[in-house]
């Protein structure tokens, strides 16, 4: 996982070192005091990154509660059955799904966890790497685009991989997890803001993304 190594100012300045390998940008400025309170709101990217965060967990805690009903002994078999039945055929990708014109699943699988460490991963770095692309200067817009478009992909590259490099069963399982989304966005990351100074676990030394 990248971590940040910047102070929040800095962000937008590269070290001296890296300056003569990039071209100058040419950044706008605003007004911030003709900014509406609902502009600053929602640019600040807080809003939309916990509204994302919630969905996933919500998703989550609808997954646990399919597997682990609390009806009665005569009903429980039932009923996690038909909640079981209706969370696969709406929030999980495969091919059989998509064949059947179940074209959402693109989406919704992408928002979709029943591993509690597969959801905590995934959503510290989508908050983490969604934070510098508002930060450097991504509209609502543009970041919820490339979200979407990120789940949509992953989806259908992990559709390819299973029709086309899966042999015999495994290529007939159920995919979902937002790893698309987490991966598009630090892709995003690296061409908006490359020199940024980041470390990981392996190489504990800064270097520009």
């Amino acid at each position: 996982m990248l971590t940040v190594v910047s102070a929040l100012d800095a962000w937008f300045t590269p070290p001296p070192s890296w300056r003569g390998t990039r071209p100058a940008l040419n950044r706008p400025t605003f007004n911030a005091a003709a900014r509406s309170p609902a502009f600053k709101f929602w640019s600040d990217g807080k809003p939309f990154i916990y509204s994302v965060v919630a969905l996933n967990a919500l998703i989550f805690l609808h997954w646990q509660y399919a597997l682990n009903d609390p009806a009665p002994v005569f009903q429980v078999i039932r009923h996690r059955v038909r909640r079981q039945t209706f969370m696969k055929k709406h929030f999980t990708i495969s091919k059989q799904k998509f064949a059947e014109g179940r074209y959402h699943t693109l989406l919704t699988g992408a928002f979709t966890h029943m591993n509690l460490w597969h959801l905590a991963g995934n959503m510290y770095a989508f908050h983490t790497l969604t934070r510098l692309l508002f930060m450097g200067g991504a509209g609502l817009g543009t970041v919820a685009a490339l979200a979407a478009g990120s789940a949509v992909a992953g989806s259908l590259g992990l559709l390819a991989d299973m029709a086309y490099f899966r042999a015999g069963n495994s290529g007939n399982g159920n995919g979902l997890g937002a790893s698309g989304i987490v991966q598009g966005i630090p892709a995003a990351v690296a061409c908006a803001l490359p020199w940024l100074p980041v470390t990981t676990p392996l190489i504990p030394v800064p270097m520009p993304l």
